[in-house]
């Protein structure tokens, strides 16, 4: 099986302690994941029971009579093993980086739209990319805020964020304005 980056996430976060799959979902926004990764709900269930199929994560159902049955996830020895190897992952230190909001550069030319045309696309990426960031300030801030001055190894893929967004805001920005 090869893992997916959904894969490795609910592995580093079954190893500290096995969740059911809401809990899972919780834990993940409540640590604004969502900024750094993509992910969303049926496709952590699906990864779920992928991960559960090729033994990588253990199931047990705690029942129970007032609600529905929960199915709890616990990393077993394979999942362990396989979440130990992400830092080998090739296909992590390898990703190409490709944007597809730059096929309005190469539609727009093979399709004879004017400036105009595209300045409004590139006017779009850029107000998603400034809600992006201020998300991913805002987040930092919670973080620095709840970890009490402390340093955290989490703040660094934050700040990663952050100056990427920055970096393209203004590529962006330089672009609309040579269009106008």
């Amino acid at each position: 099986m090869k893992p997916t980056l959904t894969d490795y996430i609910i592995l580093a976060y079954l190893l500290e302690s096995p969740l059911h799959g809401y809990k899972l979902v919780e834990k993940m926004q409540s640590e604004k994941l969502d900024i750094i990764a993509s992910f969303s709900i049926p496709n952590i269930y699906t990864a779920l029971r992928k991960l559960h199929k090729n033994d990588l994560v253990h199931m047990e159902i705690k029942r129970s009579d007032t609600r529905p049955d929960q199915k709890i996830y616990a990393l077993t020895d394979d999942g362990r093993t396989l979440l130990n190897n992400f830092f080998e992952d090739e296909s992590i230190s390898n990703q190409e980086i490709r944007f597809t909001s730059d096929l309005v550069f190469l539609l727009a030319e093979k399709s004879n739209k004017d400036r105009t045309a595209t300045a409004g696309a590139i006017e779009k990426r850029l107000n998603f990319l400034i809600d992006n960031l201020t998300r991913a300030q805002d987040a930092l801030r919670e973080l620095q805020a709840e970890s009490a001055g402390k340093p955290m190894a989490t703040e660094t893929a934050f700040q990663h964020q952050i100056r990427f967004l920055k970096h393209e805001i203004d590529f962006y920005r330089k672009l609309l304005k040579d269009l106008k």
